[in-house]
């Protein structure tokens, strides 16, 4: 097809910009988020892009039926995903900037009088500081070994994804602000909670 359009994927390598050559990389992004919708402000300055971590994770008990297994003899798969993802909800509401997210929750062949055997969830924590993320999912990797224990269910985790985040030039924040407060606007920074194509630029730029 390129050939047919008049390239020479031959030299593709020859049309790669040399990373010496870039001194710095500004990219433009919807917030994808709703604080400066909040605060009716039409643009903001990125402080650096959130690190983050993402887990899959597979949860086994026992099922059962619903009507004649007591409450105190339960293995529910379910209602352990659902501690668990209390505990991530908790543990990453006391501090600003981290988040955590169990995005997937679901429970393969359930019934509604069936005791859950199995459930499957997913995990997604990230903050700007990576000390901070790495403290939470080390906070919530134990506390989940815990609360299976407890409950007596057995779980895999798997990590699925691991990124550090990514600190925006501090030159590029002063040039952008000042920008901003030249057109009468206020200045607001803020971290960018989503991954963007910074992050892979970052290496260079």
């Amino acid at each position: 097809v390129m050939r047919d359009a008049g390239f020479n994927p031959d030299q593709l390598g020859a049309s790669a910009w040399q990373a010496k050559a870039v001194s710095a990389f500004v990219e433009l992004h919807i917030e994808q988020g709703p604080l400066l919708l909040n605060e009716d402000i039409p643009v903001g300055v990125v402080t650096a892009i959130s690190g983050a971590t993402r887990f899959m994770a597979d949860v086994q008990g026992l099922a059962g039926h619903a009507g004649t297994v007591p409450m105190h003899m339960r293995r529910d798969a379910a209602m352990a995903a659902a501690e668990i993802g209390l505990y991530i909800e908790q543990r990453c509401s006391v501090q600003a900037g981290l988040v955590g997210t169990m995005g997937m929750l679901e429970v393969p062949n359930g019934a509604a009088n069936v005791v859950p055997g199995n459930a499957r969830f997913s995990i997604d924590i990230r903050a700007e500081q990576d000390d901070v993320r790495v403290a939470a999912v080390e906070d919530v990797v134990a506390e989940i070994q815990r609360i299976c224990e407890r409950r007596k269910v057995q779980i895999a985790l798997r990590k699925t994804h691991e990124a550090n985040s990514v600190p925006c030039a501090g030159r590029l924040q002063q040039q952008l602000a000042q920008a901003i407060a030249e057109c009468g606007l206020t200045v607001r920074h803020l971290p960018s909670g989503a991954g963007h194509d910074a992050m892979a630029i970052a290496n260079i730029a």
